[in-house]
């Protein structure tokens, strides 16, 4: 009996890990580790898809800056803040966006330094935010 219900946890776990694959690839994408993603799609669109998420995600792009080897895009990203009425610019991250391939396009985000002193919950997850409004663009494009 024991010998039988390791077999059906073996089959289980199977099938489980094919369905995980099975939904990145067929979502286009597939994760590397936290705040880096593979995506299936050419450098120039994921660029736009990149500056887009970044802008709707209620942040600024600082500065951009575009390497050759290999196609790099670097973007300084900040968070906007209120203090007495003025929008000021804050807490800076980074984004790169990296063509590893004709229609594979790597995006990696740094989350900002925070100093000790700024609490947990006041805290903006950079990856977490920018990569879930690029899965949510992508995945309405179709």
């Amino acid at each position: 009996m024991k010998l039988v219900w390791s077999k059906v946890r073996f089959v289980l776990g199977a099938v489980l890990m094919l369905f995980v694959l099975q939904s990145c690839a067929s979502s286009g994408n597939s994760v590397s580790n936290k705040g880096e993603k593979i995506y299936n799609k050419d450098f120039n669109s994921m660029v736009e898809t990149v500056e887009s998420a970044i802008r709707n995600s209620k942040m600024s792009i600082e500065t951009s800056q575009q390497s050759q080897n290999p196609q790099t895009l670097t973007i300084i990203v900040s968070e906007r803040a209120q203090m007495r009425g003025k929008s000021v610019q804050r807490r800076q991250g980074e984004v790169r966006v990296i063509k590893v391939g004709e229609n594979k396009t790597k995006v990696r985000i740094t989350n900002p330094d925070y100093h000790y002193s700024v609490p947990e919950d006041s805290r903006t997850d950079y990856q977490r935010v920018i990569l879930n409004r690029i899965d949510s663009m992508l995945k309405k494009r179709g």
